[in-house]
């Protein structure tokens, strides 16, 4: 029998890369289901979603084949698979585990950690304290609610919190307080509460030397002027005779300390006694004074000599008593902030991902509940799996733990065996950033190895070294890497040597080492004024994509190998600017290479997206004159710099009064006038279009996908489809709005991750991260020689210290003793984590394995902790030295001409397209026109010519259409006055009579200064003086609502929908009737009175209240505000209008 089939014993499995990790763990599941154990007492715990529906999908595929199976076969097939030798009781139970399976109760319990504890807290909500209707947060919504409470955070109007956070936000850089906030609320647990932020502070200070932790550093700095400023008085003026300059500038130094010093100003004093003994870079100067000087006066020498130790100590303690500030000032933001958190989570019901851990963890664990609910799990639960056991972080286990335990307590011990399985690889640790730890692996399996003795139970460790995966020379490449102790280190906790056994031993693998690529000019992101096509062409990042591509573009066309490009895989630290090169290069090969594009992509970060979304902004602010000077010198707007520069210097308005301007003028240019166009639409759209529509519409009708893709190429069509793809995700959960979408998507990160296990026909370029428990044949190694420290990304501000203190991470020149020991240790951790990330990006390639760098821009070499370095000392014997095709260097290991894959048939090399049926070239029955969402003040009659009114049928009879009076006295042309009317209407009624006059100046002042006091007094008066005409007492002495927002659809006599959305100025609610107004400016003519147009647009807003208020009178009517006079619109004609707009009679201004 083999161990991992032992139902008895638990066991602990470590297994190399591509041993077979799930295999392994479905031979345990099908051994304790033959055992006798029931499917629904089985709890197999994965790392991702996808991970436990591959397993399952593995589970269910085996057992579905043994249910038909000979008995002859099914007996081999178990005594294979498990090293059991079946009787006939075992075979009929066999047949039964599929029917089995799929009939559990709630389905084979196969999740994730987060899905299992979800399922545990919807059990127990009560018993966990939350509500039993609790909802979970996803990455947008949680990342909305954090900034909202980040802003609310740094806004506070507490003076103390307002002092502590101005500390923070000026050690951090300007887009550094968001992610502060997320790694606070990801180690929320980590963080003290308010009452225990000064006990936590005191056990800081005691282990950075402290005395205690209220220092007053300015009394420290006092107290060492008072015994040096004699002495550094007298050395200042000596060393301010000396002849040489760098004695005359530290004499400069120490006389500036002392000047401030004398004042009482100390902390103003200190930096320039520091820079007396210390560099720039906080280093001792190696020198205080010259020789000359030296020798011309040794005892203020040796005094400097003397002092520069003990400036150095108070330095060290200075760092240490700014950083226990700091800390304090993060522990007071932070409780404020997570108190917050929890607080508007409870409130709207809801619970993030880390929650569920947390949660769980309290109800399993410390909550008065604890043991009923034990006992209630406990019963259904009989054997835990484990799978990816490394990533598993020490929260995830105390959740395991929790309930594992239980299977070894009191009478527990001695019942029916129950177990524990757990199957992962330390080596393959990669994780640590979302709280993996890899020596957790080994500390709870001496931890359940220490439960089983004290149970009197059994418990395996069995390691498996044999690879399925990949070629031997793929797997010597490995061992010989890590045969290096040093380079090793990291790799596994008890520090057991590395080393592989090729289960594939008669295959023929490859590995090939490239010198690195140089360029003599400068490697660099081009300026952020220079176009993102404009970049230099040859950097020694593009050349190793263009030798990449080529490389793989030989390997295709090359019969022999019987590749397709989905066979090859390119792995990359981190998705940087040589990604975009790498798609690039591969789609600009003859003929191009199908590739699938990056792994992950954050899409507001694409060039594409941001031309996009600054068009959008400057449609809904025209004021905003930096999203519309993006627009306009992206290739959606076609200027270039001295276009532009034209436009916008010297301009006396905004830039898009200036846009304007120039595309009136006779001689203005086609770019100019199509921008312009283009701008305009974007503009007009913005308030009725929903997201998707608006940037679809603009992408195909004004030719915005063109545009872009003639400057940027076909690399825009990922980005901008998820453009739209975000906006049609947007619109599922909101009303549709671009200003929403807008902010929606500034809120976070929009990042797009691709399933690429199933981009069968294209090269994939990924993160070693998001290939994790990938394979292919061909693996590409490109950015290797990075610097693994530096690399690796930090928590912003923050160390996490082994004891489980948050501290302040200061800069290199601000840190103390201990600070550097944490960023010493932190530099350790990383550096493992960068081996264990080697580790797993060679053990992808099944056959052969290609690795290639680039040098920085000065053309250092690669770092000796690089990957490259790594690779090039195991690999670069002279033995393994030869020259490729065109005579470069390259170190490499087998054959490449019997290197596999090896296959009985040719692949294809890409699936032909499939042919095009007859009714697909068959011309289209004509349709109905697609009808856009518009508002009804678009609607105009067929042969409506203009503004001019047309008499309306059924016209009601208004008495005092003549009688009305022009009421613009103030000199301002009509349009203007009409528009100022219109908005000082939209308030003032709602405001008490005796304020209007007041409220209507304050608002005149301050939105329209250049109109002048006697203008403004003028419109005032003529406003005031409309509301309180008797003929206008219907709609301004009755309270109602102001600029009505109204929605919804009119069914046209075809049975096409047209959708309506605007606003009507006055809705006004009386008893059983409602009075709709809308103020037009300009005055109507008398004779003819209200037009067709004006009737159209009523009637639909008319249509609209009418079936949102059934059974309530629904009059309209028009008020001119140029001259105070009201039209009220007769029903029939009303009528008459909406009839057309049913029948289809109606064309769009």
């Amino acid at each position: 029998m083999k161990p991992v089939a032992d139902a008895s014993a638990s066991a602990w499995v470590s297994a190399n890369a591509g041993s077979g990790k799930t295999y392994v763990l479905v031979t345990r599941l099908v051994a304790l289901m033959l055992s006798g154990v029931a499917p629904e007492k089985l709890l197999c715990l994965t790392y991702t979603r996808s991970a436990a529906a591959e397993m399952q999908e593995r589970l269910f595929s085996l057992l579905s084949s043994w249910t038909l199976m000979p008995n002859d076969a099914l007996s081999a097939a178990i005594e294979t698979r498990l090293e059991i030798t079946p009787d006939a009781h075992m075979l009929r139970l066999a047949r039964t585990l599929f029917a089995r399976a799929l009939e559990t109760p709630g389905g084979l319990r196969i999740q994730t950690i987060h899905g299992f504890c979800e399922s545990v807290l919807k059990r127990f909500p009560i018993e966990a304290g939350l509500s039993p209707q609790f909802k979970l947060l996803d990455d947008q919504q949680a990342q909305a609610m954090q900034a909202d409470l980040v802003r609310a955070q740094v806004n506070t109007s507490d003076p103390a919190r307002r002092a502590s956070i101005a500390r923070l936000t000026r050690h951090l850089a300007e887009d550094a307080m968001g992610r502060l906030a997320r790694d606070i609320l990801s180690h929320r647990d980590t963080f003290p509460k308010a009452d225990g932020i000064v006990a936590r502070l005191e056990k800081i200070a005691r282990r950075m030397n402290l005395p205690d932790a209220a220092i007053d550093i300015e009394a420290v700095l006092r107290a060492h002027a008072t015994d040096f400023l004699a002495a550094a008085d007298a050395q200042a003026k000596a060393m301010a005779t000396a002849s040489a300059v760098s004695d005359q500038k530290q004499a400069q130094r120490l006389a500036q300390w002392v000047a401030l010093a004398k004042l009482g100003n100390h902390g103003a004093a200190w930096p320039h006694l520091e820079s007396v003994f210390m560099r720039q870079d906080g280093q001792p100067r190696a020198r205080l004074v010259t020789a000359s000087f030296s020798k011309d006066n040794p005892e203020i020498a040796a005094a400097l000599i003397n002092q520069a130790d003990d400036i150095a100590a108070l330095r060290n303690r200075l760092n240490a008593m700014s950083t226990l500030n700091l800390t304090g000032d993060i522990y007071r933001f932070a409780a404020d902030l997570i108190a917050a958190y929890e607080e508007a989570k409870a409130y709207a019901g809801v619970l993030d991902y880390d929650d569920l851990i947390v949660y769980t963890n309290r109800l399993l664990n410390s909550r008065a509940a604890t043991q009923w609910v034990l006992f209630k799990i406990d019963r259904g639960l009989e054997h835990i799996l484990v799978d990816e056991a490394q990533d598993t972080s020490p929260a995830q286990w105390r959740v395991i733990a929790a309930l594992a335990d239980e299977f070894f307590a009191g009478d527990a011990a001695h019942a029916t065996a129950r177990t524990v399985f757990a199957v992962g690889d330390e080596k393959q640790s990669i994780y640590s950033f979302q709280g993996a730890d890899p020596a957790g692996f080994e500390r709870m399996r001496r931890h359940f190895e220490t439960k089983t003795l004290a149970a009197d139970a059994a418990m395996n460790f069995v390691p498996l070294i044999e690879s399925r995966r990949s070629a031997p020379e793929v797997l010597a490449a490995v061992d010989l890497v890590f045969a290096d102790r040093a380079r090793a280190e990291g790799l596994m906790a008890a520090g057991t040597p590395i080393h592989h056994i090729a289960h594939r031993e008669d295959d023929v693998g490859y590995v090939e080492l490239w010198e690195p690529e140089a360029v003599d000019a400068k490697d660099a992101k081009p300026e952020i004024w220079e176009a993102p096509d404009a970049a230099p062409d040859e950097t020694a990042r593009r050349k190793l994509a263009r030798r990449i591509a080529s490389k793989i573009s030989d390997l295709l066309k090359s019969p022999e190998n019987r590749l397709t490009a989905g066979d090859i895989l390119i792995l990359v630290r981190r998705r940087d600017e040589f990604v975009e090169d790498m798609i690039r290069a591969l789609k600009q090969m003859d003929p191009p290479i199908n590739v699938a594009g990056a792994d992950r992509m954050n899409v507001t970060a694409q060039i594409a997206v941001k031309d996009l979304l600054a068009g959008a902004e400057f449609a809904l602010n025209a004021d905003d004159d930096m999203a519309l000077a993006c627009f306009l010198r992206s290739p959606l707007g076609g200027l270039d710099d001295e276009a532009l520069f034209g436009l916008a210097h010297g301009r006396r308005a905004s830039l898009w009064q200036a846009l304007v301007d120039m595309a009136r003028a006779p001689n203005c240019s086609h770019v100019v006038k199509s921008a312009h166009a283009r701008l305009d639409w974007l503009r007009r759209q913005a308030d009725f279009s929903p997201p998707y529509d608006y940037f679809a519409r603009f992408l195909s009708e004004q030719g915005g996908h063109a545009l872009l893709s003639a400057r940027l190429g076909p690399e825009i069509n990922d980005p901008v489809g998820e453009l739209l793809n975000l906006a049609l995700a947007y619109e599922s959960q909101h009303a549709p709005s671009l200003q929403g979408f807008l902010h929606w998507l500034a809120q976070g990160e929009q990042n797009l991750k691709r399933d690429m296990d199933v981009q069968a026909h294209a090269v994939r370029v990924m993160t070693v991260h998001g290939a994790k428990g990938l394979e292919a044949p061909v693996v590409f190694l490109p950015d290797t020689c990075v610097n693994p420290i530096g690399h690796k990304p930090q928590s912003a501000g923050l160390y996490f210290a082994p004891d489980g203190d948050v501290l302040w991470r200061s800069n290199v020149g601000m840190r103390d003793d201990y600070g550097h020991a944490l960023q010493q240790r932190l530099d350790d951790d990383n550096l493992a984590e960068s081996r264990r990330l080697l580790y797993v990006a060679m053990t992808r390639a099944r056959d052969r394995l290609y690795v290639g760098g680039y040098l920085n821009r000065r053309g250092a070499p690669p770092p000796p902790d690089s990957w490259y370095a790594y690779i090039a000392a195991a690999l670069g014997a002279q033995a393994n030295q030869d020259h490729d095709a065109e005579g470069r260097t390259i170190w490499s290991l087998g054959d490449e001409a019997k290197a596999g894959p090896h296959r009985d048939t040719q692949h294809a090399a890409d699936p032909p397209p499939a042919a095009v049926p007859d009714w697909a070239r068959q011309q289209a029955a004509p349709s109905a026109p697609d009808i856009k969402t518009l508002s009804p003040s678009e609607l105009r009659p067929r042969d409506w010519a203009g503004p001019k009114p047309k008499p309306p049928v059924g016209y009601s009879d208004n008495a005092d259409i003549d009688a009305a009076p022009e009421i613009n006295t103030s000199g301002l042309d009509a349009r203007m006055f009409g528009t100022l009317v219109h908005k000082l209407l939209e308030t003032l009624p709602d405001i008490p009579e005796d304020m209007r006059q007041q409220a209507a100046m304050r608002f005149l002042a301050r939105y329209h200064k250049s109109l002048g006091a006697q203008t403004a007094d003028n419109v005032c008066t003529a406003v005031l003086d409309l509301m309180t005409m008797p003929t206008l007492a219907p709609v301004f002495a009755t309270p109602a609502r102001a600029e009505m927002a109204l929605a919804g659809k009119i069914t046209l006599n075809d049975g096409q929908k047209l959708k309506v959305t605007g606003r009507v100025d006055r809705y006004i609610a009386t008893g059983d009737n409602i009075t709709l107004i809308d103020f037009k400016t300009g005055t109507p003519d008398p004779a003819d009175a209200v037009s067709s147009a004006i009737y159209m647009q009523m009637a639909a807003y008319r249509d609209l209240v009418s079936r949102a208020k059934p059974g309530i009178d629904v009059r309209c009517g028009v008020v001119w505000t140029q001259n105070a006079r009201l039209d009220w619109l007769a029903a029939p004609a009303l009528d008459a209008a909406f009839d057309d707009i049913c029948a289809g009679a109606f064309a769009l201004s």
